[in-house]
Order: structure tokens, then C-alpha cells, then sequence
């Protein structure tokens, strides 16, 4: 179990939540990314400017995802059951921005590097699998 699944059941007897905050692990996630970006404000902020836009996409999408989707699937949850196709559908959803963060993420990391080191080039290409050759 990861420790988000471990906080759910003591968090929400605790503060008698639900609705949008039946998954009340979300209240912890939101406090954590706060610290963390207290933290590592100046670090965030000494960064070249699109990697520091880039960090801040990728970190927006990723939080909204985990912590404001799982407040829309837990208020479905609490409202109907987690059984069905569009508890499913959401969960989904979710998960796939979620990776779409660590995408824009990875990306910034690259570009990043690239920025440093001669001889890297960063970006995406479409290859035509027929011809194996890259379609420009």
C-alpha cells in the first residue's frame, strides 16, 4: 500500500470528510506540495526561464491531476460507488495527465541538459514505420 492509500480510512474518520474530500489524503498532498515549494523556491526561481516555465507546467498538470481529479473521484465515490465504468473513466483520465506531467518534465529535464552540453537535441519525431525513415 502506498502511503496515500494508508491516510484515506484515518483521515476521513478523523475529519468526518466527504464529498470532494471522501479521498481526504488530498488535504496531506496539498500541504506537501506547499513545503515543497517553499523549500525549493529559490532553486525553482534560479533557473533559466523555460526551464522554470517548463517545471511549472509540468508541476501544474501533475498536481491537478493527482490531487484535483482525485477530489472529483472521490466526490463520484462518496455520491455513487468506485464499481462502475465511470469511476473508471475518471480514474483513467487522471492517470493520463498525470503522465502527461512527467512527460512536459522529462522534456524540461532534457532541454535542460541540452541547454549545457553541445551535441544533444531534444525533440519529438514522427517516423513513418513503413518506410523507417523520419517524416519531416
Amino acid at each position: 500500500m502506498s502511503i496515500h492509500e494508508i491516510l484515506v480510512l484515518p483521515l476521513r474518520n478523523a475529519l468526518n470528510a466527504g464529498g470532494f474530500l471522501y479521498f481526504s489524503w488530498v488535504i496531506v498532498g496539498a500541504v506537501f506540495v506547499l513545503l515543497f515549494l517553499l523549500l525549493f523556491w529559490r532553486f525553482i526561481i534560479s533557473l533559466p526561464k523555460k526551464t522554470r516555465r517548463l517545471f511549472f507546467i509540468a508541476g501544474i498538470i501533475y498536481v491537478a491531476s493527482s490531487i484535483g481529479t482525485e477530489m472529483v473521484d472521490g466526490y463520484y465515490a462518496n455520491c455513487y460507488t468506485q464499481t462502475n465504468m465511470i469511476y473508471a473513466l475518471i480514474t483513467t483520465v487522471e492517470e493520463v495527465l498525470e503522465m502527461m506531467g512527467i512527460i512536459v518534465f522529462i522534456y524540461a529535464l532534457l532541454s535542460y541538459i541540452s541547454f549545457y552540453i553541445n551535441g544533444i537535441d531534444v525533440g519529438f519525431h514522427m517516423m513513418d514505420r513503413k518506410k523507417q525513415r523520419l517524416i519531416t
